[in-house]
């Protein structure tokens, strides 16, 4: 299940990235819980400096906020 911090809510709350999904978690708009838990780490670890340098994982995280920006509202 993806957590969210009270600033990564209110963030994704203004920018409408934020649904719940049909078991009432919530998700990053697109995603699946599993995939907006995946996506979200990412950008932790990206925004603290650490990110992966992993092709195949880079490929992955893309794909996910990519499906993420197109599905959100405009």
């Amino acid at each position: 299940m993806c957590h969210f911090t009270e600033a990564e809510r209110q963030g994704l709350i203004d920018t409408r990235s934020l649904v719940r999904d049909e078991e009432g978690r919530e998700v990053l708009v697109g995603l699946t819980d599993q995939e907006s838990d995946l996506l979200m780490g990412y950008r932790r670890r990206f925004t603290s400096g650490n990110s992966d340098g992993d092709p195949e994982n880079l490929a992955i995280w893309l794909e996910l906020a990519q499906r993420h920006e197109l599905a959100r509202p405009l």
